[in-house]
C-alpha cells in the first residue's frame, strides 16, 4: 500500500512575510533607474547640441554660396539689406542663441581687402561657426555682442574703407528680415 506524505502549505502569516520586494531591493532598482536616466538625458541633450552646431554651419555654408554666386555676378558682395534679403538666405532659427546678438554679415566692399564673413552664435552656446572669404568655414569659442569686435574676429577688419555690418539676428531673439 502506498503511503502520501503531508504536504505542508504556507500559512497566511508566512505567505503575507514574502508577498512584496524589500526596501533595499527596491531601492537598488530606483538607483539603477536614476543611473539609466541620466545616462540617457546626457546624451539627449548632447546629440541636441551637435545638432545645433550642424544647422549652423549648413547655415553659413549655404549662405556663402550664394553670396560669392552674387558677387560673381554683381562684381562685389551685397551690402545693403535689401541685396540679402534678395538673396533668399535660409536659416534653421531655433539652432541659433536669441539672447544675444546671434548671427551677423560682414563686408568689406571694393579695394584689395574686398571680402565678408557671415556667422552664428549656437543655442548650446559654446561655439560660434562662420564663413569667410579670406579663410573658409571655421568655428569660435569666443563672441561679442558689438560688431566693432566680432567682424574682425571672422576675418573682416571693422576699420577697413568699405566696411559694412549687417546683424541677422539681435538679442530678444530678433531676427531680421533678410534672414527670410
Amino acid at each position: 500500500m502506498m503511503q502520501f506524505q503531508k504536504m505542508t502549505h504556507f500559512t497566511p502569516a508566512h505567505a503575507a512575510s514574502r508577498a512584496g520586494f524589500t526596501i533595499v531591493e527596491l531601492l537598488i532598482v530606483i538607483v539603477v533607474i536614476g543611473i539609466l536616466g541620466a545616462i540617457v538625458l546626457n546624451t539627449f541633450a548632447s546629440a541636441r547640441e551637435r545638432g545645433y552646431e550642424s544647422a549652423i554651419q549648413s547655415d553659413v555654408r549655404n549662405a556663402a554660396q550664394k553670396i560669392k554666386a552674387f558677387h560673381a555676378e554683381n562684381g562685389y558682395y551685397p551690402n545693403t539689406a535689401s541685396e540679402l534679403a534678395g538673396l533668399k538666405l535660409s536659416f534653421t532659427k531655433d539652432a541659433y542663441d536669441g539672447t544675444v546678438n546671434g548671427m551677423i554679415y560682414c563686408t568689406i566692399t571694393g579695394g584689395a581687402n574686398e571680402r565678408f564673413s557671415i556667422g552664428g552664435w549656437s543655442k548650446a552656446g559654446k561655439r560660434g561657426h562662420y564663413y569667410s572669404s579670406a579663410s573658409g568655414l571655421k568655428q569660435t569659442t569666443s563672441w561679442t555682442n558689438t560688431n566693432a569686435s566680432l567682424c574682425p574676429l571672422l576675418n573682416v577688419d571693422a576699420t577697413a574703407p568699405g566696411y559694412i555690418n549687417h546683424w541677422g539676428l539681435l538679442g530678444g531673439n530678433n531676427w531680421q528680415s533678410w534672414t527670410n
